[in-house]
C-alpha cells in the first residue's frame, strides 16, 4: 500500500511530498494550475507501473521546442530513434511548421524516418505560420489549439483539423488516430 509519494522535477512538481500512510482516501483541492492534475497523473503512472505497464510504454511526454523543422528532424534521429527501438510500444508525433512547403517538406521528413519506425512516427504541422492559426482560431496559446485538436480526435470531428492551415494533415491524422485512439480515448 502506498504510504508516501515523493516527486522530484516532474512537470510543475519539484521536491513534492505527500504522506498518505493511514489515509483511506484523499481529496485534492486547489487553484487552477496548482498541480492537482499533475498529482493525479503521477498516481496514475504509479498505478500503471504496479499493474505491469511500463512507464516508458504508456507515458505521454511533450518535449520542448527545438527551434525549426531541421532541428526537429535532427533531434528525432539523434536522440529518439534509439529510445523508440528500446520501447516498441512508443509512438511519436513530430510537429513542424511546413512554411508553405508541405509538398516537399512532408515527404522529406517521412523519407528520413527509419523504416522500422515508420508506423510509429507521425508528422503533423501547420501549412504556414502557427501564429496565424492561433489568431484565426481565437486561441490565447498553443495549448488551447492542442486541446481543440485533441477534442476533435476524441469526438471524430474536423472542426479544428478542417481549418485551411491544418487540413493537409488529413491522411497522416487518420493514420495516427488508428494507431493511438484505442489506448488514448478508450
Amino acid at each position: 500500500m502506498l504510504q508516501r509519494l515523493y516527486v522530484h522535477n516532474y512537470r510543475c512538481l519539484e521536491n513534492f511530498e505527500l504522506i498518505v500512510k493511514g489515509i483511506p482516501s484523499a481529496l485534492l483541492i486547489g487553484k487552477n494550475g496548482s498541480g492537482k492534475s499533475t498529482i493525479a497523473r503521477v498516481l496514475e503512472l504509479f498505478q500503471s507501473i504496479a499493474q505491469g505497464v511500463g512507464l516508458d510504454d504508456r507515458a505521454i511526454q511533450i518535449l520542448p521546442e527545438v527551434g525549426g523543422w531541421k532541428k526537429v528532424l535532427a533531434e528525432f534521429i539523434g536522440c529518439h530513434c534509439s529510445e523508440m527501438r528500446s520501447h516498441p510500444a512508443r509512438m511519436m508525433v513530430l510537429l513542424i511548421d511546413f512554411d508553405n512547403q508541405y509538398t516537399t517538406r512532408f515527404p522529406y521528413f517521412r523519407s528520413n524516418i527509419p523504416c522500422d519506425l515508420q508506423e510509429r512516427v507521425f508528422v503533423l504541422g501547420v501549412w504556414s505560420e502557427p501564429e496565424q492559426l492561433k489568431r484565426e482560431l481565437g486561441c490565447v496559446g498553443f495549448e488551447k489549439i492542442g486541446e481543440a485538436l485533441a477534442k476533435d480526435c476524441y469526438e471524430n470531428s474536423t472542426q479544428t483539423w478542417g481549418h485551411e492551415l491544418l487540413e493537409h494533415n488529413e491522411s497522416e491524422l487518420h493514420r495516427m488516430m488508428a494507431a493511438v485512439k484505442p489506448f488514448l480515448f478508450s
